[in-house]
């Protein structure tokens, strides 16, 4: 209290002093001094404290209650139970996909290009949109649609030269050659290797328009083709349902033939075929009547791959 008194008394003394300076008069200035507590409550002291006490004991109850009932709503919508509270407050806004930038393009510079060169094409790489980032629900990203449909050409193979029908023949046979090169039963006991000898060379011997219908014989009952030459198939049918074929004018093929080819055709094409089942021996007679070889593989074949009925 003395120092207070003290210290009041030092600051008028020196105010006294700035007031002289000034030229200023006491009656002019007015001093306020201040308030000095005289005593101190206790008691009101430890109450507000103890109230100060118990408003943040309730505040952290009331905090853990709070804590509480989140935790058990949370505990209830996991277990399929729906809070009251998310039925007034309405569905949570679903967050807004991002958006990939895009590339910013940069410009050529000028003067880069000289005349007379072309452009440089954009690559692929470049021109193509990024694929869309997953999703949070761990969705895969979204592919490009023209990726998907571009569909792909398949390899090209080089293109295969022969030098004649019997080489083209055997490439496109292949081991099953040895197999189709048996063209009676009682060829079965002999060399495979001699029998396929014989069957080149009876074929080489033959003229152009005989070896493309030996061909066509030899590749359809193999089944390297799933179509019989419409000519060849009629010749088979005619000589399994009537018994035989006669040649002519007035033959049974030819005529059968004059109803969709012209006479020179027919007449061409009937012979060529007939020729070709000589040397595959699927017929056996002489010029002009020639009747089913009882024991040729190739025909029994035919009949069954070509749903012939048994001859009338």
């Amino acid at each position: 209290m003395q120092n207070q008194v003290a210290e009041m008394n030092h600051e008028q003394e020196a105010l006294a002093s700035l007031l002289n300076e000034l030229n200023l008069n006491d009656d002019e200035i007015i001093i306020q001094p201040e308030e000095v507590a005289s005593s101190v409550n206790l008691e009101e002291v430890v109450g507000e404290l103890e109230q100060s006490d118990a408003l943040s004991e309730a505040y952290e109850k009331a905090a853990v209650e709070t804590e509480q009932m989140e935790q058990a709503r949370i505990e209830r919508e996991n277990e399929g139970i729906i809070d009251p509270l998310s039925l007034i407050a309405g569905p949570e806004a679903e967050p807004l996909p991002e958006v990939a930038e895009k590339p910013k393009k940069k410009s050529p510079k000028k003067g880069a290009a000289k005349k007379g060169e072309k452009k440089a094409e954009k690559k692929p790489a470049e021109t193509a949109e990024k694929p869309a980032a997953a999703s949070e629900e761990g969705n895969a990203p979204e592919t490009s649609k023209k990726a998907e449909e571009t569909p792909q050409k398949p390899a090209t193979q080089p293109r295969k030269y022969y030098s004649n029908k019997v080489e083209r023949l055997n490439d496109r046979m292949g081991d099953k050659m040895n197999e189709f090169a048996i063209l009676e039963v009682d060829d079965a006991e002999r060399d495979l290797s001699k029998l396929v000898e014989d069957f080149n060379a009876t074929m080489k011997g033959a003229g152009v328009k005989v070896q493309n219908r030996i061909g066509f014989f030899t590749e359809f009952v193999s089944g390297k083709s799933d179509r019989l030459n419409s000519v060849c198939a009629e010749a088979v049918k005619v000589l399994l349902t009537e018994g035989k074929i006669t040649t002519g004018e007035k033959g049974n093929l030819h005529a059968r033939l004059m109803k969709k080819y012209s006479t020179a055709s027919a007449k061409a094409m009937g012979g060529n075929t007939i020729i070709a089942m000589q040397k595959l021996k699927m017929v056996v007679g002489d010029k002009g009547n020639w009747m089913p070889n009882p024991d040729s593989l190739y025909l029994m074949k035919l009949k069954q791959m070509l749903s012939i009925p048994d001859a009338a």
